[in-house]
């Protein structure tokens, strides 16, 4: 007999986990259903509204709903069917979108075993789950939404993975002291769900069976049982040296000190919590790390929205703490930064040269994260669902524009899922010295350009297993967004003194000519900037540049006029009054002079003390940048990238600057 997944059960699969990231060493989830089989359809028995396939045994498993009766609202599975004993609920046989009307069935006690997807995301409100049925298979009930009554019978030892995972009405579940097996995840986001009690034939409790239930208050193990204890509704190994999982309702804003018994501490156990401090004790050998899926990606602090603080004993051999930010002893490892922080900015210990899986994962309140000069690796989920973070850099960084994740050249890993929609990031600079680069995320849709320091093939090694894998076509990503074989720099010519910040082809010199010429009876200087490449031949930046030339003395608190030409036309821009600076989101050649009409500082409605005549900065890709800003304030540096002009004089009235555009 040819046994296999069908397509619907790998899909199920692929719902409930996502794309497994191989990065590092990842636990296999275990899948222990008996598969279905594959049928010819010259097989199928039809028996009203039902079909069926005989089994090798001589009894039946129900496929589902005849062709034309996928509509039905009740079903009644039949004991027998011709003489032969309906024994299994086959593979995705009431499963959604088909069997989405279903709001009722009702399943004999001749059913043994309920098969992986049998029930998956149909409209079933309440179920009974006889005694004969031995094991309710993986998925079998899951994304039931509307199941808010169920009842397992005594006689049934095994609670699938993922069984009834997002069945959100359930309130409450009796767990038969037959069930000897709950699986991975198998209660897992049940909203409503209040309590749990585990009977005492329980040796098998899967990693977050109970996890996300946001409701749920109490976890309650009989005393009998040999695995697993609980003290005041938290559950553990049975020795409490393990603290499996706290009740994601319980002790809302409060505080929790883990028992001194406790050695470990199990990844998950305080995810969305509602507690607002947690203390470890110098007892805790281990913190859970998120082992490497794209949705089950628990931490032990995941989704804390109220914790403001973790605190560990100074007497802990192997983790600490600094202004409640959770590290490994000697603080090279940043492992969790509390969700419930109100910090708005945050700067990494120099001392880190890691920040693991999920660190920051749903920090909502921080907008900044500064990196130090010397990580290495940059972990999993590190920054997701970070909804305002809008820059994390390094404090050698030259690039100072908003929307900007730059890393260090001691960056060697990123992994998957470091960049996501939910993030304000638009901008990302990675240096060459990073040999893994994982999955950019949920389609990263706000993300612009990434401006990468090694080739075209550096990169399609270091992202092969996502890029080359139909992750380019998968995540929307064009090559066009790819600036390959450059690097942020920063040039000041040694002879005027002009300084151009920006992102460059590897290798490039700035080089500025400086001519005089006049212009009627005005004396002018014009400046001719441009960039050689490793070449020699002239190159174009990357991004658009930052252009300061000094502000001279003779120009110091005087009005200013300012002219563009374009097209060979002069445009007159304004007249401010500028101290220091000049900002302008156009490339071209800009005259500065003082007009003869003018003659004190005192300045037209078009002009304001400093900030006057400053437009929004443009980001790298152009003037429609996600949150270009304007920067007000003589003592303010430029937020974006843009075109920056300080007017400047040497001997003359008037200056004239030429910025060659990008082709």
């Amino acid at each position: 007999m040819k046994i296999k997944r069908t397509a619907a059960a790998v899909l199920a699969a692929v719902i409930a986990f996502g794309s497994l990231a191989t990065v590092g060493v990842a636990e296999e989830i275990p899948i222990t259903d008996n598969q279905a089989q594959t049928y010819a359809a010259d097989d199928v028995i039809i028996e009203g509204v039902l079909k069926y396939k005989e089994l090798e045994d001589g009894t039946l498993g129900v496929l589902g709903f005849s062709d034309g009766n996928e509509g039905l609202t009740r079903v009644e599975i039949p004991t027998q069917v011709n003489g032969k004993q309906v024994t299994r609920i086959e593979d995705s046989a009431f499963s959604s979108p088909r069997c989405q009307s279903l709001t009722a069935v009702t399943i004999p006690n001749s059913i043994t075993q309920i098969d992986a997807n049998a029930f998956f995301g149909c409209g079933i409100t309440s179920v009974v789950i006889p005694g004969s049925v031995e094991r309710i298979g993986s998925f079998a009930f899951q994304g039931c939404s509307k199941l808010d009554t169920l009842t397992i019978s005594d006689g049934v030892r095994d609670i699938g993975v993922d069984a009834f995972r997002q069945c959100g009405k359930l309130t409450s579940v009796n767990i038969p002291s037959s069930v000897t097996e709950i699986g991975w995840l198998a209660f897992y986001e049940c909203a409503e769900l209040t309590s749990i009690n585990i009977p005492g034939s329980v040796t098998e409790v899967g990693r977050h069976a109970f996890g996300k239930c946001s409701a749920l208050t109490e976890i309650n193990v009989d005393p009998a049982n040999a695995e697993y204890s609980s003290a005041d509704g938290v559950l553990f190994n049975k020795d409490k040296t393990k603290l499996i999982k706290f009740p994601e309702g319980k002790a809302v804003n409060q505080s929790y000190n883990v028992p001194e018994s406790v050695t470990e501490i199990d990844d998950g156990a305080f995810t969305q919590c509602a507690l607002s401090s947690v203390t470890v004790p110098a007892s805790v050998t281990e913190i859970g790390k998120p082992y490497l899926s794209r949705e089950c990606e628990n931490n032990a602090f995941e989704s804390c929205a109220n914790l403001v603080e973790i605190n560990v004993d100074t007497k802990n051999a192997n983790y600490s703490s600094e202004g409640g930010v959770l590290f490994n002893k000697d603080k090279t490892q940043l492992i969790a930064f509390p969700a419930g922080k109100t910090d708005k900015s945050y700067t990494v210990p120099e001392s880190v040269r890691e920040i693991v899986g999920q660190a920051f994962l749903e920090c909502g309140n921080l907008t900044s994260i500064m990196l130090p000069n010397r990580v290495e690796r940059i972990g999993v989920a590190a920054f997701k669902n970070c909804e305002n973070l809008e820059l994390v850099t390094f404090p050698d960084c030259i690039a100072t524009f908003k929307n900007l994740l730059a890393l260090p050249d001691s960056v060697k890993f990123i992994g998957s899922l470091f960049i996501t929609n939910s993030m304000k990031i638009a901008y990302v600079i990675i240096p060459d010295s990073v040999a893994f680069i994982g999955e950019f995320g949920t389609y990263s849709i706000g993300l612009r350009d990434v401006y990468y320091g090694g080739s075209k093939e550096d990169w399609s090694n270091a992202t092969a297993y996502w890029w080359q894998n139909g992750g380019e076509d998968n995540y929307n990503w064009s090559d066009k967004r790819m600036h390959y074989n450059c690097e942020a720099a920063d040039f000041t010519d040694s002879d005027t003194q002009i300084n151009v910040s920006g992102i460059f082809p590897k290798g490039s010199e700035f080089v500025v000519k400086a001519d005089k010429e006049l212009n009627g009876d005005t004396q002018c200087f014009k400046y001719d900037l441009s960039f050689i490449g490793a070449d020699g031949k002239e190159t174009q930046p990357e991004s658009k540049v930052a252009v300061k030339i000094p502000m001279p003395e003779e120009l110091m608190d005087k009005a200013i006029s300012i002219d563009r030409v374009s097209d060979g036309k002069i445009e007159h821009v304004g007249n401010f009054y500028v101290n220091d600076m000049f900002y302008t989101n156009d490339l071209g050649t800009f005259i500065f002079s003082i007009p003869a009409d003018i003659t004190s500082s005192n300045t037209s409605d078009e002009s304001s003390n400093n900030s006057a005549g400053k437009p929004d900065l443009p980001a790298p890709g152009g003037t429609d940048a996600a949150n270009s800003d304007t920067t007000s304030g003589g003592d303010n540096k430029p937020t974006g990238i843009a075109l920056a002009i300080y007017p400047a004089i040497l001997a003359a009235s008037a200056v004239v600057v030429i910025i060659k555009k990008k082709k």
